[in-house]
C-alpha cells in the first residue's frame, strides 16, 4: 500500500493556549510531508451589521483590530514555523469561523484540515465549529483535543 500524498494542509486556529496542540501537529505534518500550510483565522461577524449603520466606521475599526491581533500572533510564530523549512499561508476572512474554514479549504484545494476542538462537555449543543467543519468537509479532517483551561 502506497503512503497517503499530502501537498497542502489548512490550519484553523484561533491562536489560544487550547489551540496549541493542532497547531504543533499541523507544523509536524507540514515538515514531515514537506506540505504547504494554509492558516486560516476567521473573525467570527457581528450579527445585525449592515452597511447602512451609523456605527459601521466603529465595526470596521473593530475588525481591523481583530485582523491585526491575528497577523502578530502567526508572527510570533512563524519564524519557529519557517525554520522547520515549513512554507505558510496566511488567511484572515471575516465571516462564520466554519464557513470560512470550509470555503477556503476548497478554494486552496488543500489535502487535510486540522484544527482543535474543546473538551468534551455532555451539556454542551451540537454545532461548533469543529463538529461543523467536520461534517461538512470534503477532505480528510484531523480534530485535536485543545489543552484544558
Amino acid at each position: 500500500m502506497s503512503e497517503t500524498r499530502i501537498d497542502s494542509i489548512l490550519l484553523a486556529t484561533d491562536y489560544s493556549h487550547r489551540s496549541t496542540p493542532a497547531e504543533e501537529l499541523a507544523v509536524d505534518l507540514a515538515v514531515k510531508y514537506a506540505a504547504v500550510l494554509h492558516v486560516v483565522s476567521a473573525i467570527e461577524p457581528i450579527v445585525g451589521v449592515s452597511p447602512d449603520d451609523e456605527e459601521l466606521a466603529e465595526f470596521e475599526a473593530f475588525y481591523a483590530k481583530l485582523r491585526q491581533r491575528a497577523e502578530s500572533e502567526l508572527e510570533r510564530r512563524i519564524s519557529d514555523w519557517t525554520s522547520k523549512k515549513v512554507v505558510v499561508r496566511q488567511h484572515i476572512e471575516i465571516g462564520p469561523r466554519w464557513k470560512v474554514i470550509l470555503d477556503k479549504a476548497a478554494n486552496e484545494r488543500v489535502d487535510l484540515l486540522v484544527l482543535g476542538r474543546r473538551p468534551f462537555d455532555s451539556s454542551a449543543s451540537l454545532g461548533s465549529t469543529s463538529h461543523r467543519v467536520f461534517v461538512g468537509a470534503q477532505r480528510p479532517v484531523l480534530l485535536v483535543p485543545g489543552e484544558e483551561s
